[in-house]
C-alpha cells in the first residue's frame, strides 16, 4: 500500500487519479488505520499504536483519529465483509422525519410529482385544506428537506421522467412549425413599442415559407401569415404549434380543418419539442435584431422591407443541420425530385379563413350583424343561416345554408364596415413592404380573369342561336340586348329549365336536387338559357379543372359569371 507519512505523523493515502469516490476514500483511511493490526502478530499492541496516529482524508483533507474501540470494530467488520464493511452506513431514518407519517409522506411525494413546480408551502396548504393534516403541524423547512432527501426536486423530476423522441421527417411539406416572438422598437417620439414576428418554417429543409412582422399579435395576423405561406408554397400535412391564444382559436382550427392541415400542439412547459423554430428565433435575434438596435426603424412597413431582405439571405445561407446545404437548396432539391405542392384556389383559401356567425332570417328576408342590416334571398325566410365575412370588410356577407353557398347579402343599413373586435388595429396590407407582392390579390385577379375569359367564350361562341326574326346574334344591335345578338322581346331559349338543372346536377354529381336548390338555380336560369349545352358544359368543366371547390360553391361561380355577362 502506498501512503505518505508527514512530519507530524499524519498518514495520507496516495491516490493515482480522481476516479475514487469520497466514500471509497473514507473506507481506505479506515483500512490504513487497521493495516498493521491486520497483518501483525500483537494485535492489541498495534491497535493502541494506531489509535495514537492521525490520518488525512485524501479528498477532503480532513484529519481523522480513531479510538481503540473503533479500531477493533473496523477490524472485525473488515474480516467479515472486506473493504465494503468499512463504508459509512446510511441512516435508515434519512428521508423519514418523525413528524410525518407514512400516509402523509406518500401524499407529499404524490403532490410534488403531480406538479413539480409546487413549493413546500403550497403542498402544506393543500394538505391542510383537504383536512389530511392539522394546521401548523407541518413546517415548510421539514417538508422541503424531506423532498430534497428523497430526490423530489423540480430539476430532478423533470429531468429524469421526461422522455424525448427525435422527430424524423422524410420530405418537405410533412411538418411545418409556427411560432410568435416579440421584439421592441422605438417610435419617432422615442417610445418603446412591441413588434411581433410570425414564422412558419418547414422542418425538413429549415426553409422559412413565410415570416412577417406585425404591430400586434391578433388572430388576423396569424391568418394573414398562414394564407401567404399557403399561397406561395402550398399546404403542409402537419402544423406543429404551441398553446398560444391565437393558435387555439376556433376559427384557426376550422380553417386548418377545411384545408386538411393537422394541428399538433406542443406540450406545455416543454419548449424542447420546438427546437427547429426556437433555433431560428435565436438566429433572428442574434443576427438581425441585434444589428437593428443600432439602426432603429420606426415604421413597421420599412422594418419588414429589411427583414424580408435578411430572410432571403437566411434561406440561401448554408445550414449546419443540412450538411452545409442552404434551406433553399434542400427545398428546391425536393421539388426537382418529384415532390408536388398541394395548392388550392384563392377563392377556397379565402373562404376557409372567413369568420362566421349564425343568424336567423326575419320574415322580411333580413338579417342583422354588427348593427348592420342585410337583405338575403327570400327562399331563406325563417331559416337559420351561417354568415361568413372578412373582419375588415363587412360590406359583403356570404350566406351559407346547409354547408352550401346561397347568396351574397346586400347591405341595407351599413353602420360599420369593420368588425368591432378589430376596429382599433391596422389592416394587414399596412404591414406589407411597398416593394412586396400581394400574392393573394394577384391570384384573385387571376381568378377574375379566368371567369371573364369563360364568360366571353359563352358570349362569342353563342352565334348559332337564332332569334324570332331569323337574324343571327351578331346582326342584332338594339340597346335592349341583354346578351350579344338577341333582343329581350325576341329571345328564345336554347336550353330548357329542366336541361339547365340537369347540367348542373351532373356537374355536382347529384342525382336529385332539393326543392331549394332547384329554386336557386331557377333564378340563375334567365342568365344562361340562351347558351347551347356544349358551350355551357365546357365552361363549367374549365372552371372545375382550375378550381376544385367550384362544385361545392356552384352558386358563387354562377354569380361571378353572371356579373361579367351583365357587363
Amino acid at each position: 500500500m502506498i501512503y505518505l507519512i508527514e512530519d507530524d505523523s499524519v498518514i495520507t493515502p496516495l491516490l493515482n487519479d480522481s476516479s475514487i469516490t469520497k466514500d471509497e476514500a473514507t473506507a481506505l483511511v479506515k483500512y490504513y488505520a487497521i493495516l498493521d493490526a491486520l497483518h501483525g502478530d500483537s494485535t492489541h499492541k498495534l491497535i493502541i499504536e494506531s489509535s495514537k496516529k492521525r490520518y488525512r482524508h485524501p479528498i477532503t483533507n480532513k484529519i481523522y483519529s480513531f479510538s481503540i474501540r473503533s479500531l477493533y470494530r473496523y477490524l472485525k467488520l473488515y474480516k467479515k465483509y472486506g473493504l465494503s464493511g468499512l463504508f459509512n452506513k446510511k441512516n435508515s431514518n434519512k428521508g423519514k422525519p418523525r413528524t410525518i407519517s407514512k400516509e402523509i409522506a406518500k401524499e407529499i411525494l404524490l403532490l410534488k410529482k403531480e406538479l413539480p413546480v409546487r413549493s413546500a408551502r403550497k403542498i402544506i396548504l393543500l394538505l391542510e385544506l383537504s383536512n389530511k393534516v392539522q394546521k401548523d403541524i407541518l413546517k415548510e423547512r421539514t417538508v422541503s428537506r424531506f423532498l430534497h432527501e428523497n430526490g423530489y426536486t423540480k430539476k430532478v423530476i423533470t429531468a429524469s421522467k421526461k422522455l424525448y423522441k427525435k422527430v424524423i421527417v422524410n420530405n418537405i411539406y410533412e411538418l411545418y412549425m409556427s411560432d410568435i416572438t416579440e421584439i421592441w422598437t422605438l417610435t419617432k417620439e422615442g417610445k418603446s413599442v412591441k413588434a411581433y414576428l410570425f414564422v412558419i418554417i418547414d422542418t425538413y429543409s429549415r426553409f422559412v415559407v413565410h415570416a412577417q412582422l406585425y404591430s400586434d399579435s391578433t388572430l388576423l395576423r396569424l391568418e394573414d401569415c398562414t394564407k401567404k405561406a399557403i399561397t406561395k408554397y402550398g399546404i403542409c400535412k402537419i402544423l406543429y404549434i404551441d398553446n398560444g391564444s391565437v393558435y387555439i382559436a376556433n376559427n384557426f382550427k376550422l380553417a386548418c380543418a377545411n384545408l386538411g392541415i393537422k394541428l399538433v400542439y406542443a406540450t406545455k412547459y416543454y419548449p424542447q419539442g420546438k427546437g427547429v423554430i426556437e433555433r431560428f428565433n435565436r438566429t433572428f435575434k442574434d443576427d438581425f435584431y441585434s444589428e437593428l438596435s443600432l439602426h432603429n426603424t420606426h415604421d413597421i412597413r420599412n422594418l419588414n422591407e429589411k427583414f424580408f431582405a435578411w430572410l432571403d439571405f437566411y434561406n440561401k445561407k448554408p445550414h449546419s443541420a443540412l450538411d452545409g446545404k442552404s434551406p433553399k437548396e434542400v427545398w428546391d432539391g425536393a421539388i426537382l425530385n418529384g415532390t408536388k405542392p398541394k395548392l388550392v384556389s384563392p377563392i377556397f383559401l379565402k373562404e376557409c379563413f372567413y369568420h362566421s356567425c349564425k343568424r336567423k332570417v326575419s320574415p322580411y328576408g333580413v338579417i342583422s350583424f354588427e348593427t348592420n342590416s342585410y337583405e338575403v334571398s327570400s327562399s331563406l325566410v325563417g331559416e337559420s343561416v351561417i354568415a361568413r365575412y372578412e373582419p375588415f370588410n363587412l360590406k359583403e356577407l356570404f350566406i351559407y345554408h346547409n354547408d352550401s353557398f346561397v347568396c351574397i347579402a346586400k347591405p341595407i343599413d351599413l353602420k360599420k364596415d369593420i368588425h368591432s373586435d378589430y376596429a382599433s388595429i391596422d389592416k394587414d396590407h399596412n404591414s406589407d413592404p411597398v416593394s412586396g407582392i400581394d400574392y393573394t390579390e394577384l391570384l384573385e385577379i387571376q381568378f377574375k380573369n379566368l371567369i371573364k375569359e369563360q364568360s366571353l367564350k359563352l358570349t362569342n361562341g353563342n352565334n348559332d342561336i337564332s332569334c324570332d326574326n331569323n337574324s343571327k346574334f351578331d346582326n342584332c344591335y338594339d340597346k335592349e340586348n341583354i346578351r350579344s345578338g338577341c333582343l329581350t322581346k325576341d329571345k328564345e331559349s336554347a336550353i330548357s329549365l329542366n336541361t339547365f338543372i340537369d347540367i348542373i346536377a351532373r356537374f355536382l354529381n347529384i342525382e336529385y336536387l332539393s326543392y331549394q336548390q332547384k329554386y336557386l338555380l331557377q333564378k340563375k336560369y334567365d342568365s344562361f338559357k340562351l347558351f347551347n349545352v356544349e358551350l355551357l358544359e365546357s365552361t363549367l368543366n374549365n372552371i372545375k379543372s382550375n378550381y376544385p371547390d367550384s362544385s361545392r360553391n356552384i352558386i358563387f361561380y354562377l354569380n361571378e359569371i353572371q356579373k361579367y355577362l351583365n357587363q
